[in-house]
């Protein structure tokens, strides 16, 4: 049995990549960028047909997408319907950010109405995916070396290595971080069961990004000022109840916030 990584060059792909390969999967790594052990395509339409691939070739980025609107989010969907015929099962990347606001664990419930172009196109595509037998899984907001540059973590490391002190928009959003080696863990299960289920994968446990921010500088032993300028008044929470995950797939995280942040090359580690 083949697997099929869409993305396979990116930060989350190209490590399921590689922890699949480590397990003995055969795995076939694609990416429109010329990387050595994987396999260049122009674009995901014209992958072969296979059993199973897991779908990571999507931007994360919110911005852009609610920037591009109808002709992004078009553009995606209609690679998922071709991605759900051409193989026997999708396993597909979608995100936390569908659930926009939670004040108890996020259930993962599938009728979610969407409230941007980015979770629209997220939401339709999961219904794409589901409705022909696949998987979905909404990830927390993961973190490990590789990360995009442009997230809370990259930023507030970054400014650890300037004279100045730490400058953060807001400090009141709680959000739910997963170390990217946990977040891998879950593919072996979720290829080796024939589950047609949506599952969230993240920590359960929910940080401030003050909290976040104040555990990165102890992490680090560098002793920093921070300054919240507290932009908007975002009291946003998303946290994920991985319940159904645990029991159905029998994952859970192995390192908590602390632990994951210490395995950052980027951090100078007290």
């Amino acid at each position: 049995m083949d697997i099929a990584i869409s993305g396979a060059s990116g930060f989350l792909g190209n490590r399921i990549y590689f922890h699949l390969l480590d397990n003995k999967f055969n795995v076939l790594g694609f990416s429109r960028e010329k990387k050595r052990g994987l396999i260049n395509c122009k674009d995901y339409f014209s992958l072969p047909e296979g059993d199973i691939i897991i779908h990571c070739a999507e931007t994360n980025q919110r911005s852009k997408v609610n920037l591009a609107g109808e002709p992004m989010v078009q553009k995606s969907t209609e690679l998922t319907k071709s991605l759900v015929k051409k193989y026997k099962k999708v396993i597909y990347l979608s995100s936390s950010a569908v659930y926009d606001n939670c004040q108890v664990l996020c259930q993962p419930s599938r009728n979610l109405k969407y409230f941007d172009e980015y979770s629209r196109m997220k939401i339709t595509n999961e219904n794409i995916v589901l409705d022909n037998g696949g998987i979905v899984i909404r990830p927390s907001n993961i973190y490990g070396d590789g990360m995009s540059k442009k997230n809370i973590f990259s930023e507030t490391i970054n400014q650890l290595k300037s004279p100045f002190p730490i400058n953060i928009k807001n400090r009141s959003p709680i959000r739910d971080f997963l170390y990217v080696d946990d977040f891998v863990r879950i593919f072996p299960s979720l290829i080796n069961n024939k589950f047609n289920e949506i599952f969230n994968v993240g920590s359960q446990k929910g940080y401030s990004i003050q909290s976040l921010v104040e555990v990165i500088i102890k992490v680090s032993g560098i002793k920093k000022e921070i300054i919240y300028h507290d932009e908007i008044n975002d009291l946003s929470k998303i946290v994920l109840d991985i319940s159904k995950t645990n029991r159905f797939l029998g994952w859970k995280p192995k390192l908590n916030l602390k632990e994951g942040l210490s395995k950052l090359s980027t951090i100078s580690h007290e």
